[in-house]
């Protein structure tokens, strides 16, 4: 979802209404919480286990009213909220992220790089200093872990980001991979609000058609697999090939 207030997308009350007639429930919903608080109403907890809300770095005074409003009237609702905020650069103030965090009771929040969408017109992440943005992620997931908030790290990054220590820890508490299994996130796709399909976050290959010309999941990978099995364990950097994480396939590079 765009930034601002938003409408409800063309297509999302038509993909709610097949969810409950299919007896399903959608795994997760992606969005910036950032709609008018009548949009909350097409959210039901036996229909969306939970939202995941994308933390930006900086809002508007009105922006904020609006999120802290919508996380407030969603978890009333009994939908889970969690939160996923991607680092762009080093240094990085996280004290908003981590107020929230700790003042709305958040579960979970998902940790990760900012990674080149499918238009690559948004920041992202330099892998230049990977190793600086590697300890500032270690610092933000220890400080949430002081509040008894879970940290994921989502989706794989690769392990030469963090020394010895952090990623021992990291592996352990904050289920750091270094290689993506099965089929991206094995049973799981990417829907925009335009009702159009990509694998997953870290690879912008868009489907053929739009959701509702599919008629299961199967159908929608299919045309993803061999694109898929070539790249997976193309090295990301000329280092890989003497390191012992990339020849024992514990790591592929990241994303």
């Amino acid at each position: 979802m765009s930034e601002g207030p938003v409408v409800v997308p063309a297509g999302f009350k038509e993909v709610l209404e097949k969810t409950k007639k299919s007896g399903f429930v959608i795994d997760r919903v992606f969005s910036h919480l950032l709609f008018d608080s009548s949009f909350s109403n097409y959210f039901d907890k036996n229909i969306v286990k939970e939202i995941i809300v994308h933390f930006q770095h900086t809002y508007k005074p009105e922006e904020y009213e609006i999120l802290l409003r919508n996380i407030r009237l969603l978890s009333g609702r009994g939908v889970k909220v969690h939160l996923k905020y991607n680092i762009v650069s080093t240094g990085e103030s996280f004290q908003n992220l981590i107020g929230v965090s700790k003042n709305y009771k958040i579960k979970k929040v998902y940790i990760s790089l900012a990674i080149p969408g499918y238009s690559k017109d948004t920041k992202f992440a330099s892998l230049d200093n990977m190793r600086e943005l590697g300890r500032d992620m270690f610092w933000l997931i220890k400080e949430l872990s002081l509040s008894r908030i879970k940290a994921f790290i989502y989706p794989v990054l690769p392990l030469c980001m963090f020394d010895d220590g952090a990623m021992r820890f990291l592996i352990r508490n904050a289920s750091l991979k270094g290689v993506c299994f099965g089929r991206g996130f094995i049973s799981s796709i990417r829907i925009n609000p335009d009702m159009s399909i990509f694998y997953c976050p870290g690879i912008a290959r868009k489907a053929q058609k739009t959701l509702l010309s599919y008629n299961s999941l199967g159908q929608i990978h299919s045309q993803w697999d061999c694109f898929v099995k070539e790249i997976r364990w193309r090295p990301l950097f000329k280092i890989c090939l003497d390191c012992s994480y990339f020849k024992n396939k514990w790591c592929h590079g990241g994303c």
